[in-house]
């Protein structure tokens, strides 16, 4: 259905107190994790800042919305699906730093019986939901 960004996220609390304009300021930073995603190992690459930034250390939880939450309560850095962490980006709890160009691995589907495919009632909602999806992460 779509690609969704990986986002780097902190609190406007956890920014006021420690610099990050620049993908080489989360040298030193602590560093939230999913334990079930290697996403900071990824985003390291991809800022080719793997010399100065350790994407093994900081803390690991079991979920995203756990990583989300220790960020909210300004413990460290989060990286997250942007889809994941719309609702907290929207509100204004979490901020991302700076813009990335790196976008999740894994994808987003509607799954359905191929015998509903031309089902009005499927393809109304297979159609809302790529609107919501659209006006979501545009």
């Amino acid at each position: 259905m779509t690609e969704s960004r990986i986002v780097i996220l902190a609190s406007p609390e956890y920014l006021s107190q420690n610099t990050i304009h620049l993908p080489a300021d989360l040298a030193g930073k602590h560093l939230l994790h999913s334990s079930t995603h290697n996403k900071w190992k990824r985003m390291v690459e991809h800022l080719h800042i793997e010399d100065i930034v350790d994407a093994e250390t900081g803390s690991i939880f079991s979920h995203t919305f756990m990583v989300l939450q220790a960020a909210m309560h300004q413990q460290g850095i989060a990286i997250a699906n942007q889809l994941l962490a719309q609702h907290e980006i929207e509100k204004g709890t979490l901020i991302e730093p700076f813009p990335t160009t790196l976008f999740d691995e894994k994808s987003f589907y509607v799954v359905y019986p191929s015998q509903s495919a031309q089902v009005q009632k499927v393809q109304f909602f297979v159609e809302w939901i790529q609107q919501k999806m659209k006006e979501c992460c545009a």
